[in-house]
């Protein structure tokens, strides 16, 4: 990876089916137990955007390494906000901060970590939207108000590997 003054730090990824590249409050900041804690602000429901599209805003505390996964029903992308996050896109990874854009279009085995000391923040956008439902549930169980149902992308998810390790980033 490189940078200079003149630009923004630029990764590419080799493969045509997905890339990285470098570079108010509509709900309140809750704590979620999603694969460890995280505070979230959901910036973009599905049913904002006539289900197309949902954007959370993660803040990610050091060691988020939630396993390699795959949807079947949407594309995820993340912006990376402040902070170093490290992303595994089918075979490859690659760790950027903030400007670092990675997309994983459906079917595309993905992965992400904070595998530094500090915490980091991103969006996570989800095109079509449905997945940010999942995030939805866990806010609502913890606030003892009746979640929303299951949606069809958290019933589809599959994991199909480890979470990402600083090994894997070498």
């Amino acid at each position: 990876m490189t940078s200079s003054a003149a630009g923004p730090l630029v990764v590419s990824v080799m493969n045509p089916r997905y890339f990285a590249v470098a570079s108010d409050e509509r709900k309140a900041v809750y704590r979620a137990k999603c694969w460890a804690q995280q505070r979230l602000r959901i910036r973009l429901a599905g049913a904002d955007s006539g289900g197309g599209l949902s954007v959370v805003e993660m803040m990610l505390d050091p060691g988020t390494r939630p396993p390699l996964h795959v949807h079947p029903t949407h594309g995820e992308g993340f912006y990376v906000l402040a902070g170093e996050v490290t992303f595994q896109l089918g075979d490859e990874v690659v760790s950027g901060g903030p400007g670092m854009w990675a997309f994983a279009p459906k079917h595309t085995p993905h992965a992400l970590a904070n595998l530094t000391g500090q915490e980091a923040r991103l969006l996570a956008v989800f095109a079509p939207a449905g997945f940010e439902r999942r995030f939805e549930r866990i806010l609502a169980e913890q606030a003892n108000r009746p979640p929303p149902e299951l949606s069809a992308a958290e019933r589809q998810i599959r994991t199909v590997g480890p979470p990402l390790t600083a090994r894997d980033s070498e």
